[in-house]
């Protein structure tokens, strides 16, 4: 019987794998791992049935891509024997998803939080339950620790607490933008049952039982989808009351339209009740209705004004805890390297995502800024902004809320299956208006590795205006949205405020006549002309939708952003189309004698991106052109080839 720990030790030396100072040279050495070093690499091993020569210890270290290299191979035994079938909810635990052994922690609730220092231990504790010999953390805690409580407070609520998803959406399975989606198992599982369960059915299915290949895995079930004819599988999600295994998209979504954006609250609940009401009468199953009704009553009855949803990793005495989602929260200091695969992967799993089914998104604030400028994240950004239309939003809410989505989107299987993803929908995503402020992020897709995520937020039709102070940033920033010049008839001694107004009076009315108006809760706002059409182009080296007059957006968000070369210590140096910091190279203003090893090495590899970028910019042809493969390797892959070659050394 072949028994796998992953985790736990067996008589090897321990050795924990950390990517902390990941460099771009390391990336850069990666390309010239031996063969040998690649095909261990490749491998997720079952270390008791491996030979005592260092490689044991590979066995039991956390291995990211070896519960996905199960869950293929348990779908392509369904897909075998039943074809496309109901049962085949797979089964999962966080436990056995990620590496939580921090969260099983030997003590209670007082005492953690007093060894921790936890201040306000009251909050502490009502979101904290004692076990017999453990803590169960029930709740987000927004209060201020040290980064190490941060991490073993998240990971004991993921052990203990936390939801499973509702699916698993595999993004790249048969090809780049298609995903084949599987429902999961609700049930609580403990130590790990799922993992036996899924090495037990590879164990019997499989003529290897010393180690596990994701990429081979992945290829054998890539080919069985591929020549399976029967259309079920491609069944659409409109179509659909529960989940159920198939494949999707890409879906070639229509042209926006400015009904995308309308929303009336009140219709769509009666809708939603009708629908359920119905399928009660039916006796037929409609879970997306269900959940989604669900979700709304339990937030309208629980407080009109929406408590906090999103929970961030708040850190004493560092803001930058607020760019991470609570659960999944691991470091605060990652390397310039690290945040950007992170970073890099994260957005190409969104923007794959949102074509695969067929939604409406395109960049936004920060992100925008950093596409104007190259075509990718500004290096100091620690999330990526979209927005989508209200439409894309329900579709969302009710048909992908609480999905994983595992990337099997990878250039010769180098990051196969590494990075996952959590959507998340605030339950209070119905609500169009800011409120007690706490909410004016609508969904987003976190990095279950890092916590790192993307702000998804949705604009709305409106009718009504808020009346913003006189000189407020938002007054001028709306003013602008009415007259693209008002800054400079503002400044104008030719042009008499009074008429001004008025001419901005008759702006706001004609575009609410026209109902052409559209706002996030944030009190952002956007005419139809600002984003319509939207304008086809690529970031991070893939297919991207950016708004129409995006100069103009950004001319109002950022006052100097489209031409200010200085900003959170970098010097944008044309040359090399990069943000690079003001300690490199500094008698070097635009790049053309910036001789840095990262700096050059950096400009190797987002060249492809970059000039692309420059065509549509400068040269202004916005000729879509294939898209890229990614640039950045996982830090976890590098890692852990270093630690192969350790091995090889020591041996």
């Amino acid at each position: 019987m072949l028994v796998v720990c992953n985790f736990v030790l067996f008589g090897c030396v321990w050795w924990k794998p950390t990517t902390k100072g990941i460099s771009i040279q390391d990336a850069h050495q990666f390309e010239f791992n031996s063969p040998l070093i690649k095909q261990i690499l490749s491998r997720s091993y079952f270390p008791n049935l491996l030979p005592s020569n260092g490689f044991c210890s590979l066995g039991e270290e956390y291995d990211p891509r070896l519960m996905p290299a199960l869950w293929l191979n348990y779908v392509h035994q369904i897909l075998d024997n039943d074809g496309f079938s109901l049962e085949s909810d797979i089964p999962f635990s966080w436990s056995s998803w990620l590496d939580l052994e921090l969260g099983m922690i030997k003590s209670s609730c007082a005492t953690f939080a007093k060894t921790s220092n936890i201040k306000h231990l009251l909050n502490f504790t009502q979101s904290c339950t004692n076990l017999v010999d453990t803590i169960k953390v029930t709740g987000p805690v927004d209060v201020p620790m040290s980064e190490e409580a941060r991490r073993i407070v998240g990971a004991n609520y993921l052990v203990h607490a936390a939801p499973v998803p509702q699916r698993i959406m595999f993004l790249g399975v048969p090809g780049h933008s298609v995903g084949l989606l599987t429902p999961v198992l609700q049930s609580k599982l403990i130590d790990k049952q799922d993992l036996k369960h899924l090495l037990r059915i590879y164990e019997l299915s499989s003529e290897n039982s010393e180690y596990i290949e994701i990429g081979q895995v992945f290829d054998k079930l890539k080919c069985f989808l591929i020549l399976m004819t029967s259309s079920a599988s491609f069944i659409k999600t409109k179509s659909l009351n529960y989940d159920i295994l198939r494949t999707l998209g890409p879906i070639n979504s229509r042209a926006m339209e400015k009904q995308d954006f309308e929303f009336d609250f009140q219709a769509f609940y009666a809708l939603l009740k009708q629908r359920v009401n119905k399928s009660y009468k039916q006796s037929r199953i409609n879970n997306f209705d269900s959940r989604l009704l669900f979700n709304i009553r339990n937030s309208i009855d629980k407080d009109h004004q929406f408590s906090k949803y999103f929970h961030e990793a708040i850190v004493t005495d560092d803001m930058r805890g607020t760019h991470y989602d609570w659960r999944f929260f691991k470091s605060l200091d990652h390397s310039d390297y690290e945040k950007k695969a992170i970073l890099h992967r994260l957005t190409r799993a969104w923007l794959r995502f949102a074509s695969t089914i067929g939604i409406h998104t395109w960049l936004a604030h920060g992100s925008l800024l950093g596409w104007y400028w190259n075509g990718m994240t500004m290096p100091w950004d620690l999330d990526l902004d979209v927005q989508v239309t209200m439409k894309s939003l329900i579709h969302l809410a009710r048909n992908y809320n609480q999905t994983l989505i595992v990337d099997l989107d990878s250039d010769q299987n180098v990051n196969l299956g590494v990075g996952s993803y959590l959507l998340d929908i605030g339950p209070g995503f119905f609500s169009r208006e800011l409120g007690n402020g706490l909410n004016a992020i609508d969904a987003r897709l976190i990095d279950t590795v890092s916590g790192f995520y993307v702000d998804i937020t949705a604009l709305a039709l409106t009718n009504e205006v808020e009346d913003f102070e006189v000189g407020s940033k938002q007054a001028t920033e709306f003013s602008q949205v009415l007259d693209p010049e008002y800054i400079t008839k503002d400044r104008s001694h030719t042009i008499r405020n009074d008429d001004l107004q008025r001419e901005l009076e008759v702006a706001k009315h004609e575009l609410l006549n026209s109902h052409s108006l559209f706002k996030c809760k944030n009190n952002h706002f956007f005419t139809w002309e600002d984003l319509h059409p939207l304008r086809k182009s690529m970031f991070e080296g893939i297919t991207a939708w950016v708004p129409n007059e995006f100069r103009n957006i950004l001319k109002r968000e950022y006052s100097h952003g489209l031409y200010s070369r200085q900003h959170e210590g970098h010097t944008y140096r044309p040359v090399l189309d990069l943000w690079v910091p003001n300690n490199v190279c500094r008698k070097d203003s635009i790049g053309n004698n910036c001789f840095d090893e990262k700096t050059l090495l950096e400009t190797k590899y987002t060249k492809p991106i970059t000039s692309k970028h420059r065509t549509e910019i400068v040269k202004k042809e916005w000729k879509y052109g294939e898209e890229l493969s990614p640039i950045r390797i996982d830090p976890w892959l590098i890692s852990r080839a270093q630690r192969i070659l350790q091995i090889i050394k020591k041996n």
